[in-house]
């Protein structure tokens, strides 16, 4: 069908409800009143409040098929002279002539303002842009959060299903997998969650907690680089993209401890600068492979550094690079979006905002989390003990809204031990990691020899 101007689909809309108020519940998830044309003489909208009182009365089980009801209530609401008159309103909204494609004039009601939102803020851009004093970094992140508004708007995207049709998007799935002998989580190259969980999943929200200097940040960076590698086979690793938001460490900290797990050269080393000849001419190779490796990493400061920035910032690199998992370090040290906001409050809106971008775009996301201090040893014992879900700082919201919480518990040397404390669809697990600090990687611990043949030799 041809696309129609603002009002003409906002009155195709309106006389198509009229004419089958079975098309209302559908129509109600596709338009809200703020999508129909505002008049010429005020900024409200006279199509849009009688959108809003039909959907009003249909809510309430009054029929809208009712023409004398539905003028008695537009009357009732002082609307009917604004539509010139009764005479006027039933020529144009009660035409037994007109089409009943609500769905039709409601995506092109949808588009109109789409388009409407898209000028005026092409207008407020270039206003902005020519005034001395708006900063160019406010302004960027400005335009970002409103095309995200926009664009969560234009979203064709239905949040109902039928259940046959998920079963047969499932079916296929799986049949998908069969075929490629492919698996669908995304390999993490840590065995344990990629043995047991099938690595992460789209759509859910993991946690990584752990004391402080326990390699949280180490654990999460290796994660993002293998699945960037592709560790394994799956089927999430055909795009395989992600996003290291590091909020603690700078992009020099984070390239040397890509490097140093990559060339197996110590990343103190790097960051001091005290490399050899040699080990330079490794790192030479190791920056001109990954020129190509979609690992992406952001640094972000002050209001750029908020949950609502960073969710805004991996929608636009879900877009344009097909980002697979974003991971943010860490939960407690993202900005306060609200000034003077109470930790648990500011706490509860990251991971709120971290859950629901993970469902938005389909992936997995991580964030990485501190323990509170008061878990840090039993009372008879100075050793620390092994972390529980109410040891998580702000642990209400945290353990509410996680899939998946995982626990780094170092045991001493070398030995840290993973806790798999929640995990949705699973059970609870641990298993024993080694951690090489110079390269600030995780490995599988090697089997240890048998004290029988120690001394043993062919």
């Amino acid at each position: 069908m041809r696309e129609i101007d603002h009002m003409d689909a906002a009155r195709g809309l309106l006389n198509a409800m009229l004419l089958d108020p079975r098309s209302t519940p559908v129509v109600e998830g596709i338009v809200s009143s703020r999508d129909f044309p505002a008049d010429e003489a005020s900024s409200t909208s006279i199509t849009g409040r009688l959108f809003s009182l039909l959907i009003e009365m249909h809510r309430s089980g009054e029929s809208i098929r009712d023409g004398r009801l539905v003028i008695s209530r537009v009357r009732a609401a002082g609307m009917i002279e604004s539509f010139g008159g009764q005479s006027q309103f039933e020529r144009d909204f009660l035409d037994p002539l007109s089409t009943e494609n609500a769905t039709h004039y409601a995506r092109s009601l949808r588009n109109c303002s789409i388009r409407k939102r898209l000028q005026r803020l092409a207008r407020d851009f270039s206003r902005k842009a020519d005034s001395d004093n708006q900063d160019s970094g406010e302004l960027a992140e400005w335009m970002r959060y409103e095309l995200a508004a926009i664009e969560s708007q234009a979203s064709d995207k239905s949040h109902i299903h039928r259940i046959g049709d998920g079963c047969n998007e499932l079916l296929a799935a799986i049949d998908e997998t069969l075929a490629g002998g492919q698996s669908p989580g995304l390999h993490t190259g840590l065995y344990h969650l990629d043995d047991n969980y099938d690595g992460l999943h789209p759509g859910r929200l993991y946690v990584f907690a752990g004391r402080p200097g326990g390699g949280k940040s180490s654990a999460a960076q290796q994660v993002g680089e293998n699945i960037v590698h592709g560790v394994g086979e799956s089927i999430a690793d055909r795009h395989r993209g992600a996003l290291f938001v590091s909020l603690e460490m700078g992009i020099d900290e984070v390239t040397a401890r890509f490097i140093a797990r990559q060339s197996g050269i110590n990343g103190k080393h790097i960051l001091s600068h005290a490399v050899t000849e040699a080990e330079r001419r490794q790192m030479q190779t190791v920056a001109e492979k990954s020129q190509s490796v979609p690992f992406f990493v952001s640094v972000p400061t002050g209001r750029q550094a908020t949950a609502e920035a960073i969710c805004a910032e991996a929608r636009v690199m879900k877009a344009t690079e097909d980002i697979a998992v974003v991971i943010v370090d860490y939960l407690q040290i993202v900005e306060d979006s609200t000034p003077n906001q109470r930790e648990i409050d500011k706490t509860t809106r990251a991971t709120r905002a971290f859950k629901q971008l993970s469902r938005e775009l389909n992936i997995p996301v991580v964030i990485l989390s501190q323990l509170n201090r008061a878990g840090e040893s039993d009372s008879k014992n100075e050793k620390p003990r092994e972390p529980r879900l109410s040891d998580l700082r702000s642990s209400g919201s945290i353990e509410q809204d996680a899939d998946a919480v995982i626990f780094l518990h170092h045991e001493g040397g070398r030995n840290v031990r993973m806790i798999v404390a929640k995990m949705r669809g699973g059970e609870r697990s641990e298993n024993m990691f080694t951690f090489d600090g110079p390269t600030c990687s995780f490995h599988k611990p090697e089997p240890a020899p048998h004290e029988e043949f120690a001394e043993w030799s062919p």
